[in-house]
């Protein structure tokens, strides 16, 4: 009879967790995706910059939220674990997901993939040097601040950097590579970048009934979602809501990482329920819960070719997750209680944090050794990269919870 109550309250969590992530589909593709469109086209912004600015923020909402709750109300290691499971299901999981889903092989710039991987290598370094001693002080938490100002700026001189970079790359490799095939090259980032446009200038009818039994039946379950965003987020696809982009980028962000709160939460209670350690929760079912935005919005942008954009969100978000980390520590050894330590209760998570900067080298590596490009074949290779590391970490982090 027990047993019984308790598969009961599974199932109605995980039917929940399935309506969240239909209504988190919609928010990104019909929402999201298309403020962050405009705000590309608006601004003048490339693909890439946008991606690991304005896009790696609207959806890493969740993770902030997530670290904020457990800085003040916990001990502080279930924001660590997510963040660190959650950057790595963003490194390896989602690229391995935009590689296997797009449908069409993408074609990679070197530069926006090496400027985000190493601002990601040096947030890392940053993290691991703060918990050597397993107590963040506030000049630890505040080099987090730092160096995420610091990528602030260079994306903000990222054209001048990117053409002298280019430069550097002609003089280096002028007498290796022909001019066919930097004409080809050009000519696929342009069409890539047309179609693109073309296709966020669609207008789409919310309440039109899809095709395929399952999709209507996905549909109507999602009904009561897709009517609440239509009456609170202004589609800036269509004309009269066109100027208020940033009115539908800020309402779409608030909708993903509350939607994404509530799913962790509902994960978290059938994690609990089945007794599973909260060292494993954080860097699993809450990791890839609070990334679920960030893997949305970079499959919806892959499938529409751009893949500097998806993979820029994809490492710009990891980025600013170390951010999500270091804020909330300054605001409590600063403002809450000045002068005082977080103590971080995790033996192993400093080693943990090494295997993010091997996946992180690994996945430029595969990427450079397939020509730049992201094809179905790479993104298997990531996703069985992903299962390892995930494996190994959580491994690592289980020893002490066991």
């Amino acid at each position: 009879m027990q047993r019984a109550k308790i598969l009961r309250g599974v199932l109605f969590h995980l039917a929940i967790c399935f309506h969240i992530f239909c209504a988190l589909t919609v928010v990104c593709e019909d929402y999201f995706v298309s403020s962050l469109n405009r705000i590309t086209k608006c601004l003048g912004l490339k693909p890439d910059v946008a991606g690991a600015t304005f896009m790696a923020v609207g959806s890493s909402a969740p993770t902030l939220f997530i670290s904020i709750i457990s800085t003040f109300f916990t001990e502080g290691d279930i924001g660590l674990g997510t963040i660190v499971g959650s950057t790595i299901f963003n490194t390896l999981f989602i690229i391995a997901l935009c590689g296997i889903g797009a449908g069409v092989t993408l074609r990679l710039n070197w530069y926006p993939l090496f400027r985000d991987s190493t601002m990601y290598v040096i947030s890392v370094l940053i993290l691991m040097v703060a918990l050597y001693d397993r107590k963040i002080h506030w000049y630890e938490s505040a080099a987090f601040f730092v160096s995420y100002s610091m990528y602030i700026v260079i994306m903000y001189f990222n054209a001048s950097i990117e053409e002298w970079s280019q430069k550097m790359k002609e003089k280096i490799i002028k007498q290796t590579e022909s001019p066919d095939s930097e004409i080809e090259e050009q000519d696929e980032e342009i069409t890539i970048e047309t179609s693109e446009q073309d296709h966020f200038d669609e207008e789409v009818n919310h309440f039109k009934l899809p095709n395929g039994f399952f999709s209507k039946l996905i549909w109507i379950f999602t009904l009561p979602s897709i009517i609440l965003f239509h009456l609170t987020i202004p589609d800036c696809r269509k004309k009269e809501w066109r100027k208020f982009y940033l009115v539908t980028f800020t309402i779409s962000a608030f909708w993903m990482g509350g939607l994404s709160y509530i799913l962790v939460w509902m994960v978290s209670i059938v994690g609990y329920t089945y007794k599973i350690p909260e060292c494993v929760m954080g860097m699993t079912f809450l990791a890839a819960g609070s990334s679920l935005p960030d893997a949305i919005a970079s499959l919806v942008v892959a499938k529409q070719g751009s893949g500097d954009m998806a993979v820029s969100n994809c490492i710009g978000s990891n980025v600013f997750d170390m951010l999500c980390l270091g804020l909330p520590w300054l605001i409590k050894t600063t403002i809450i209680s000045p002068n005082s330590v977080v103590q971080i209760q995790s033996e192993n998570i400093f080693f943990t944090s090494g295997i993010l900067i091997a996946s992180i080298i690994c996945t430029v590596l595969l990427i450079a050794l397939n020509k730049w490009r992201l094809d179905e074949k790479l993104g298997v290779i990531f996703l069985v990269m992903y299962l390892l590391f995930l494996g190994v970490a959580t491994f690592i982090e289980v020893l002490p919870c066991c």
